[in-house]
């Protein structure tokens, strides 16, 4: 899947796509406290940590729907579209765009 996604990845990636493996991962309330957000610990293969914060839950329906489009996304690249827990997409590398008409997500081309 190569769908776009409006969602932001920091600190920023460089142009192009870029190799990610999520390491860590949380679902926790966001900072208003008007919904969740599913927080994705990542590592480039330069060894640069960066974080992708998913809305999944929030009374801004439109954040919610791009946080639950990302998250699909991600879940896509990886190979794991139903994961009963999100331990599951740890450790499996996927590539990620940014630019200005949003975030790209896909699986490792080879």
């Amino acid at each position: 899947m190569n769908s776009l996604c409006s969602v932001d990845v920091a600190p920023v990636l460089s142009s192009g796509w870029s190799s990610l493996e999520i390491v860590a991962s949380d679902y926790r309330p966001n900072a208003t406290g008007d919904g969740m957000v599913l927080r994705l610990d990542c590592v480039s293969a330069e060894g640069i940590r960066h974080m992708i914060a998913l809305p999944l839950e929030n009374d801004d329906a439109g954040a919610q729907q791009a946080g639950q489009k990302a998250f699909a996304a991600i879940r896509s690249a990886i190979g794991v579209p139903q994961p009963k827990d999100t331990v599951e997409l740890h450790g499996i590398a996927f590539e990620v765009q940014t630019g200005v008409r949003g975030t790209r997500f896909r699986p490792v081309r080879r």
